[in-house]
């Protein structure tokens, strides 16, 4: 049995060989004198309408299993398996995961219905369709190549059934459409590699014991040329680079009895350095390993890199868009020299940081972050207090204005304070930067500055 599926394997890999090869001889011909976008070599429809269906399979203590169906990207039907988490404290919209199986496999094969059960358990919902000629879609050998093999034809329908599976994901109120990730093993990376190059809903890609440039046709001179003309090639090494920079791992085993070394490799120099790189020493099936102990550093992968961000605040994203460096203008609305202030978005972007009049005695530093829902800032101020203001909620929609709450160093009856400000965005690259300081409880006239910046080109 095994030589049946090494001697098959073998006539794929030499299909997948004349594709790449007649598409590289092709591109050489082409002109390369500029760069033009990139359209995915698969079917994308995500205004078609899925007519979704669901049927209850089965209860568990951590998860509910659906069979769900939706309208495919040929006009098919396509069936699949979807799970549920129902660990406590676990709510919806969850992440979710669209895992797809190794050749021969379908939704019901007991090592994909395993992980799924892994991921679900994790808070993780997981989507398995079956593919075109896979499971109840067996009879669907229209797109057949030569000797009933995956023709690059199939391999583009599996792609864009894929899309229209992310299109069933993405629709639904119970999954958080902006976590979403996809993990292949085997064929399922091998063709999930080209779909997510090309679907940005996918934040994060697992491939497992996947590989590319099957008969080492890839060259670094055919990537600069495919980067910018795109390739129709179902081999995953054409496509790989697109996916960065999003997190991608990728997992591979050195006694590989069906991807050789050297197309793992191919397919992780290809990825670009962002990629994780893992090697685990067992055969193709994990056989000499803890399979769901492996399985386990997948999903730690993926929660990792789709763990719930913080809301997004208006104020904030606006205040982001500042970094830069910002001068005064003259009398005549002219950039001057004067560096006045300079912004930085900082802690994963969870802050933004201003320094004040860079570089003179008198630099200071704003800080500004959420706290709750809360917009509030921390200025470090040359007059050795800091004190702390809230945004103003009922401000005008192209200003942010705050009002002192509290500070360090300061008792706010007497001392020198900057106590109100505020940023009114004129328009991309200019603002009107006004702050008031209070002496004694009461608004000090020597201590307000109003200018008007502009950003430094």
């Amino acid at each position: 049995m095994c030589a049946t599926i090494l001697r098959n394997l073998g006539i794929v890999i030499l299909i997948l060989g004349l594709w790449t090869g007649n598409l590289v001889s092709r591109a050489s011909a082409q002109d390369t004198s500029a760069p033009k976008k990139i359209a995915a070599p698969f079917a994308i429809d995500h205004k078609r309408p899925l007519d979704a269906k669901e049927k209850v399979v089965s209860e568990a203590d951590a998860y509910t299993q659906l069979r769900v169906e939706f309208t495919g990207i040929k006009g098919d039907r396509v069936p699949g398996y979807l799970y549920l988490p129902k660990r406590k404290g676990v709510t919806p919209p969850f992440p979710a995961v669209l895992l797809q199986y190794g050749s021969g496999g379908n939704k019901t094969s007991n090592y994909i219905v395993e992980i799924g059960k892994q991921f679900a358990v994790r808070g993780f919902a997981v989507l398995t369709i079956d593919s075109a000629g896979c499971g109840e879609r067996k009879n669907d050998t229209k797109s057949r190549g030569i000797f009933g093999l995956a023709s690059t034809e199939t391999i583009m329908h599996y792609c864009g059934d894929y899309s229209r599976a992310v299109d069933f994901l993405a629709a639904r109120k119970d999954i958080d459409r902006n976590r979403l990730g996809y993990v292949g093993i085997s064929w399922g990376a091998i063709t999930g590699i080209t779909f997510v190059a090309y679907d940005s809903r996918i934040k994060v890609m697992g491939s497992m014991v996947g590989g590319g440039n099957f008969l080492g046709l890839y060259t670094a001179k055919a990537a600069e040329k495919i980067a910018r003309q795109g390739s129709k090639s179902s081999d995953p090494v054409y496509h790989i680079a697109r996916i960065a920079p999003r997190p991608l791992l990728l997992l591979n085993v050195t006694k590989d009895q069906m991807i050789q070394r050297f197309w793992a490799e191919s397919l992780h120099k290809a990825a670009g350095a962002g990629a994780k790189v893992v090697w685990i020493d067992t055969d193709h099936y994990f056989k000499t390993v803890d399979r769901a102990k492996v399985c386990e550093s997948v999903i730690d992968f993926l929660a990792e890199n789709l763990q719930k961000k913080p809301a997004s605040h208006a104020g904030l994203a606006k205040l982001a868009r500042l970094a830069g460096t910002w001068v005064a203008l003259d009398k005549a609305g002219k950039p001057t020299k004067q560096i006045v202030s300079v912004f930085k978005v900082t802690a994963a972007g969870s802050a933004v940081h201003e320094t004040i009049f860079p570089g003179t005695p008198h630099e200071m530093v704003t800080l500004y972050h959420l706290q709750g829902k809360d917009l509030v800032l921390t200025h470090y101020c040359a007059a050795k207090n800091q004190p702390r203001m809230k945004a103003d909620p009922k401000a005008p929609a192209n200003t942010l204005a705050f009002r002192f709450v509290d500070g360090a160093n300061i008792d706010p009856k007497k001392d020198m304070h900057m106590h109100e400000g505020s940023i009114t965005f004129l328009n991309n690259d200019t603002i009107e930067w006004t702050w008031q300081g209070w002496a004694n409880g009461k608004p000090a006239a020597e201590h307000r500055v109003s200018m008007k910046l502009r950003r430094r080109k």
